[in-house]
């Protein structure tokens, strides 16, 4: 069994046909699905870790890095992790969820923080700081300005980057010690 039908079937979950996904239903028709998700230059640019398992279930989607990882660390640096390793953290974390109703548990991994939280991502800052996104953010990815300039935004190692389209006016702000209150604010005086 691969790592994710490892973690279904130890909580009580019978594996299900799901094309894309790997997914499990217990006896009372509780479903949980789960896919592993990697892409190296997607995530330096947005800032999330390089490989991940998205949980699908408990009232939304979560994930579970696969690689160690704490906020704005550069994905050169971002190891992979034991399989056990893995499988432990999601029984601390999410196992108990799955006993709770649905709302409570989403409501307690809300509140467990940006490790586990999918929207905790560069777009979401962008759009607190004012900007206009027209998809997921990234390298190449068009992000506009409240004045309806044209920027490129992307991290990039340790800094985040701001690059004014078809300009040599570029910025940048080292992430060291920052959080995303600190990107947020950022954002709004450099993308102008």
């Amino acid at each position: 069994m691969n790592l994710l039908e490892q973690i279904l079937v130890a909580n009580d979950y019978e594996l299900v046909n799901d094309p894309g996904l790997i997914t499990g239903v217990r006896p009372d028709g509780t479903r949980l699905s789960m896919l592993r998700w990697s892409n190296t230059k997607h995530a330096e640019a947005v800032l999330i870790p390089r490989n991940y398992v998205v949980v699908c279930g408990i009232g939304g989607r979560w994930r579970l890095p696969t690689v160690e990882w704490e906020r704005f660390l550069p994905v050169e640096e971002q190891t992979p992790r034991k399989t056990a390793d893995i499988i432990a953290e999601f029984n601390e974390v999410f196992a108990p969820m799955l006993e709770l109703p649905t709302d409570e548990g989403a409501t307690i991994l809300r509140g467990a923080g940006e490790r586990y939280d999918m929207g905790a991502i560069l777009d979401r800052s962008a759009r607190a700081a004012g900007l206009c996104t027209t998809s997921f953010m990234g390298r190449k990815k068009p992000v506009h300005a409240p004045s309806g300039a044209e920027y490129r935004v992307y991290g990039e190692g340790r800094r985040l980057v701001a690059s004014r389209h078809k300009s040599d006016v570029e910025s940048s702000m080292a992430l060291v010690g920052r959080d995303w209150d600190d990107v947020t604010e950022w954002l709004r005086e450099a993308v102008v």
